[in-house]
């Protein structure tokens, strides 16, 4: 009890060189924690990012086989029912899949999961099948679906997927992120269009999410242990001694110099600040000694015979021989 009461008193001291010490150990706890939390999360987003875009690029070289010369006849029932049958064998139905078809005019989207999605293509994906068309090879992006705010802005706790439902309009709402892939149809030289692969990555914000919690909080717990077992230790070792050692060098400058330290028998440093602290107060007693010896009162010396003394007479008479006075 007596212990967790001198921790706590060394702890809260403003001027303490214990509260300046855990400052600074928690600042350098908080800041390689911090470091590792981002490389961790870092590594964690571009490994599943880089396996979304691996799923992205294979379901668009699978759609590409199938879909290539059907777009060429124009048999568009056929690839609805192909895409159809893709989209439902996913787990969660968090993909877009438009097959665009490019004209003079501009393109369209002409087969898609999404029935909304037949319509005249933005202005966006008109620009991205055009990349691609002319590059002649599959363009990746990472965008936001549609809205005005920045990226880094967005909040993920508006983005919860409705329970029950398995719309992609749930993994598309707005602020929401994902990777887009439009593959180029050409067939002969002849440039068809492009299939476009629309990968929402909200699943894995909310999983990100879900982990930066769960690191932060398993990072405060761990903190606040080392803090704790290490604050035990130092006042066991460091700053008990040291208050120790300030009593009685009160108690030494009070007068009382019969006072020995038995942490002298230690060999680390306060063991040898004791040691000196002993032989301190042995040579003060040496010193005092010496000084009470000194200051000690001296007697006067007199002859030998000086110690021998004689009762003398009452009557002045008797100093006199009796012959002088028969005289």
């Amino acid at each position: 009890m007596e212990t967790f009461k001198n921790f706590t008193l060394n702890t809260f001291a403003l001027n303490s060189l214990w509260l300046r010490l855990i400052l600074v150990i928690t600042f350098f706890i908080a800041l390689i924690t911090a470091i590792l939390q981002y490389y961790s999360l870092v590594q964690f987003e571009e490994a599943s990012t880089l396996n979304l875009e691996h799923e992205g690029l294979l379901l668009s070289d699978t759609l590409e086989a199938t879909t290539l010369h059907e777009l060429a006849q124009n048999n568009i029932q056929t690839i609805q029912e192909h895409i159809n049958r893709l989209v439902s064998n996913r787990e969660i139905n968090d993909i877009e899949i438009n097959i665009l078809s490019i004209s003079p005019n501009g393109s369209e989207i002409v087969v898609s999961n999404v029935s909304d999605n037949i319509e005249a293509a933005d202005e966006e994906d008109h620009l991205e099948l055009l990349d691609a068309l002319n590059s002649g090879q599959a363009n990746i992006f990472f965008e936001v679906e549609t809205n005005d705010n920045d990226p880094d802005d967005i909040d993920l706790h508006e983005l919860e997927i409705e329970a029950g439902e398995n719309h992609p309009d749930n993994y598309f709402q707005d602020n929401s992120r994902y990777m887009s892939i439009t593959t180029p149809l050409i067939l002969d030289g002849e440039k068809l269009g492009g299939i476009n692969v629309k990968l929402s990555l909200h699943p894995l914000d909310i999983k990100l999410t879900q982990i930066r919690k769960m690191l932060l909080m398993s990072i405060l717990a761990a903190t606040a242990l080392v803090l704790f077992g290490f604050g035990l230790l130092m006042n066991k070792k460091i700053f008990l001694p040291i208050s120790q050692l300030k009593k009685d060098m009160d108690s030494v400058a009070n007068g009382d110099l019969d006072l020995q330290l038995a942490a002298s028998s230690r060999v680390d440093e306060i063991g040898q600040l004791a040691q000196a602290f002993n032989c301190m107060t042995k040579q003060l007693q040496r010193t005092q000694s010496q000084l009470h010896q000194y200051l000690k009162p001296k007697k006067k010396k007199f002859p030998f015979f000086s110690l021998i003394s004689f009762p003398l007479p009452r009557h002045p008479s008797a100093l006199v021989p009796p012959q002088r006075l028969l005289i």
